[in-house]
This record gives C-alpha cells, sequence and structure tokens, in this order.
C-alpha cells in the first residue's frame, strides 16, 4: 500500500468516526424535540427505531458536511513537485562510467501556496558521486551532510526551478547502486508531495 493510499484510507476512517461522534451527540442533544414531534403527529412515544432514523440521517449529513470540507481543504492545499532526470531523457535510472561526468537536473516547484508556506526540500545523492552543481544560489549545500543540498520552500512559491548537478563516479573498479532521493522537511501536514527519485548505477566496464 502507497502513502497516498494510506493516508486516504485513514482520512476516510477519521471523517466517518467524527460523523457517528457528531451524530450521537446531536441525537442527544435534539431527541426532545423529535420526541414531541413524533407525538405530535403520530401520537406515540419516542422509541428505538425512530432514534436509530435520526441517528442515521445525522450520520449521513454530518459524513457529507465533513467530506466537504475535507475536500475543499485538499484541493487548496499547497503542492511540492520535484522530478529529476538525466540532461537528455527523462530516465527513472542511470548507469554511470568511470571518469565521464553526467548531468542531473532538479525541476522543483510549488503549487497554490502563499509565501508564508514552510519548509525544505532536500535532496541527498549517495556517497561515492564526486558533485558539481551549477545553477541558482537558493540551493544551500549541508556542511554536515555535504551530498545533501536543500532549498527553502517559500522561494519556490510562484515559480519553479531547475538545478543542474554534475556527478561522476569515485570509484572505478566496483559495481554499485543507489538511490538519489528527494524529501520534504518541516513541512506542514497539510502539503501535498509529488516527489520523484531516480536510480543511480555505477559498472565497470573492461
Amino acid at each position: 500500500m502507497n502513502k497516498d493510499k494510506k493516508k486516504n484510507g485513514i482520512s476516510e476512517t477519521a471523517i466517518l468516526l467524527l460523523s457517528i461522534i457528531f451524530a450521537y451527540l446531536l441525537t442527544t442533544w435534539t431527541h426532545s424535540w423529535f420526541d414531541s414531534l413524533v407525538k405530535f403527529f403520530v401520537h406515540k412515544s419516542h422509541t428505538l427505531p425512530t432514534i436509530t432514523t435520526v441517528t442515521s440521517i445525522y450520520t449521513a449529513v454530518v459524513n457529507q458536511l465533513l467530506r466537504s470540507i475535507y475536500n475543499c481543504i485538499i484541493e487548496h492545499r499547497p503542492v511540492v513537485s520535484s522530478n529529476l532526470k538525466t540532461k537528455y531523457a527523462s530516465n527513472v535510472s542511470i548507469e554511470l562510467q568511470a571518469g565521464k561526468t553526467e548531468t542531473i537536473l532538479w525541476h522543483v516547484d510549488v503549487q497554490k501556496a502563499k509565501r508564508s508556506i514552510k519548509g525544505y526540500l532536500i535532496i541527498k545523492f549517495p556517497d561515492w558521486l564526486d558533485i558539481t552543481i551549477k545553477g541558482d544560489k537558493k540551493i544551500v549545500n549541508e556542511p554536515e551532510f555535504p551530498l545533501n543540498y536543500k532549498i527553502n520552500l517559500k522561494d519556490l512559491v510562484g515559480t519553479s526551478m531547475t538545478f543542474y548537478f554534475d556527478v561522476v563516479p569515485k570509484v572505478i573498479s566496483r559495481q554499485t547502486s543507489s538511490k538519489v532521493t528527494v524529501e520534504c522537511l518541516d513541512s506542514s501536514m497539510l502539503i501535498k508531495k509529488n516527489l520523484n527519485g531516480i536510480s543511480i548505477s555505477f559498472r565497470e566496464v573492461n
């Protein structure tokens, strides 16, 4: 199960539980009014089937209301997007050769967001690579993690940026494979993340 499906399942469960709780509270608060209404029209006491019917109606109404509010929030939440590719193709994997430089393009943007958005987007390279970055100075190298680079999300609002990384393997005599990953840190839970990584490998060619 992927993260989006898991989050959707949790959201659906939470909406259902909240609907039942609110429906129960509403039934408790209004049962005397319904009891009077039933007695007035059908001349009999408030019965369990009536309470069950009223609770079911409240549950359906509250469920629809909460779902509408949730969908409205989801529809307007910021969307952080990241895409990695090589200079000449949108490959999902790269195979490097000894002494040969490959250029990786990192395209990032934030949609449906205000300038106040908080958090960082960080790209992580494996330690068997030499990295040279080209492009905007808004991307910052982390001194304690020299192969990690990050950018403030607020710098991406209203625009899109592409960063260029020249990568070359340090190793020359072994086969290895890693993943270049992208993460969103210190951000709101309401931010939707479309973060794509890329596989990168090195194989000695005799």
